[in-house]
């Protein structure tokens, strides 16, 4: 367990603080037949409770937990009171979690107190924060000492030493609760209390069982979104990643998240966005490698169905020395695509030859406009060389190939 009790805390607080709360008043209204005000003022009040080193439960998109302030040692011995107390009512031992896991609101600030910096962390905290991750970052023990002293919380609650463990639940009460609060909060799942799977509130629905346990509040939001436990995801000092068996996602869908997609736009999917597409594929292929894995795709705004590329287009890419994969030449086995919004969707960025073709993307699918940017960073049009001189293909694959780079060199930063 935690530095900051033992059994014999609590073993007293069961004994001694715990009898003093049998009296207290548990609001139990469930948040979707309240009004606007009355949610706003229920959050607040749980918000107050944690504020004031009381135990609360709050929902996530997971499973529920009882959340305690992760800087008041007294919230944190009756919490683990309570944890011990479950284990010996439901005979199964405690899962061997070396550190409660911090739960906060915002994600943009939790990764820079977290000092995230590596291209495929980013990535992940971009990709899959909030949500059902719970992020164990490995770092030095003065790292680890220097962030939890700027989050708040107690030293060896959220970390051990080496690893911290942080994660922002995706779930609107709770981020309500998690940005008014003002101290840092951690959570644990409801089952380990013997209150039930966690799914909803369980046991706690019934009379007294909260009171009696010393929780000051439950927030009920009805079942949760899944009743499965979050993932852990160990990001490694080097920018690596594991990934913990069981939970809600699973390695090879986090692995997916991790991948970064690109997609070449043009007009026919022919020419120029196939020669863009055999070209990065070439470029992805030197050393050193981007951080992070990114796969190349082309398509067009108006393309028929599975032609192939122009003779021409092939032709420019084998002189200008780009090889397809598996040794054979470049594009081999291409067939043009029309865009859909998958694609889109599926797409980190989008780049398009034209400003008429960054327009049409746009104007069909606004929801993407901010990953729509022109291939030329200079704000220039990349010409279609469909019906021109074997010498235009030439000149459009250099060019190509210079914006190429200079593109993919600016992903990881």
């Amino acid at each position: 367990m935690l530095p900051v009790g033992g059994p014999a805390k609590a073993a007293r607080f069961g004994k001694g603080v715990l009898e003093s709360l049998r009296d207290m008043k548990t609001a139990r209204p469930i948040l979707t037949r309240m009004s606007a005000r009355q949610r706003d003022e229920h959050l607040k009040a749980a918000a107050k409770s944690l504020r004031d080193g009381h135990l609360v439960v709050l929902p996530t998109e997971t499973v529920y937990g009882v959340a305690a302030s992760a800087a008041s040692t007294a919230a944190l011995d009756a919490m683990e009171a309570l944890i011990e107390a479950g284990e010996q009512q439901t005979g199964l031992p405690t899962p061997a979690l070396t550190g409660h896991t911090l739960h906060a609101a915002d994600t943009d600030d939790l990764e820079a107190r977290l000092a995230i910096s590596h291209p495929i962390h980013r990535r992940l905290f971009a990709r899959l924060a909030p949500g059902p991750v719970r992020f164990a970052i490995e770092k030095s023990a003065e790292d680890i000492a220097r962030i939890v002293s700027g989050l708040g919380a107690l030293p060896g609650v959220v970390d051990d030493g080496r690893t911290l463990y942080v994660r922002v639940p995706n779930h609107s009460a709770t981020q309500e609760v998690l940005k008014s609060v003002g101290v840092p909060i951690v959570l644990r799942r409801l089952s380990l209390f013997g209150w039930g799977s966690g799914k909803d509130i369980g046991l706690l629905s019934e009379e007294g069982v909260a009171e009696r346990a010393g929780i000051s509040m439950v927030v009920d939001d009805g079942a949760t979104a899944t009743g499965k436990h979050s993932t852990t995801v160990y990001l490694k000092p080097a920018g690596g990643f594991s990934v913990d068996p069981g939970g809600m996602l699973t390695e090879a869908e986090i692995t997916r998240q991790v991948e970064r997609n690109v997609l070449f736009v043009c007009t026919g999917n022919t020419c120029r966005s196939p020669m863009a597409e055999g070209i990065a594929q070439s470029v992805l292929a030197e050393v050193p490698a981007l951080a992070v894995t990114t796969r190349v795709h082309s398509a067009g705004i108006s393309a028929g169905a599975s032609q192939a590329a122009t003779p021409e287009a092939v032709q420019a890419l084998s002189e200008a020395g780009v090889r397809g994969s598996a040794g054979q030449g470049p594009l081999a086995g291409f067939r043009s695509r029309q865009l859909t919004r998958t694609m889109v969707e599926q797409a980190d960025v989008i780049y398009a030859m034209t400003r008429g073709h960054a327009q049409t993307v746009i104007a069909k699918y606004p929801f993407a406009a901010d990953r729509v940017v022109l291939l030329d960073p200079a704000g220039m049009d990349v010409l279609d060389p469909i019906g021109g001189s074997m010498d235009l293909y030439r000149q459009t694959a250099r060019r190509l190939g210079e914006l190429i780079r200079r593109r993919l060199a600016e992903l990881d930063r």
